[in-house]
């Protein structure tokens, strides 16, 4: 058993078959160097997030921290604010996308979110939202 290199279950010592212990390749024949990964069986079947490990958009972490941060020194204003800002910083990551499959290479994805979302947030708070209060005042809309 220590030589079997598959992906059924390994028996251990004196239990049976079925408790659950996945089997791992053991040795390589003393061809592999370290850090080398043995090849799939000739018929496996690469799961599908072995498929698209390679493709897709990848946003790190500290993209979401800005965005949040931003969205929540909005939210201390009033709800215009906080959703033309969230809107900003989608549109901004859109912009980002368009861009990203015009030019085909990697581009950073927070310049347009955060400028986006740093100009709606001032232009909210020093425009709109004193706008939409007098009209509120002034009983123009309920």
């Amino acid at each position: 058993n220590a030589e079997y290199m598959g992906t059924g279950l390994m028996a251990s010592p004196g239990g049976s078959e079925d408790d659950g212990v996945p089997l791992v390749p053991m040795s390589g024949g003393g061809n592999e160097r370290d850090g080398d990964v043995a090849p799939p069986p000739v018929g496996a079947r690469p799961s599908p997030l072995e498929r698209s490990a390679g493709r897709g958009l990848k946003l790190g972490l500290g993209d979401f921290i800005f965005y949040s941060v931003l969205v929540a020194h909005s939210a201390v204003n009033d709800w215009i604010t906080v959703f033309t800002t969230v809107v900003a910083i989608l549109m901004g990551l859109l912009l980002t996308l368009f861009c990203l499959a015009m030019y085909k290479r990697a581009l950073p994805a927070l310049p347009f979110s955060i400028a986006l979302g740093i100009v709606f947030y001032f232009v909210t708070r020093n425009v709109i939202s004193p706008y939409s209060l007098t009209l509120s005042l002034n009983g123009v809309y309920a």
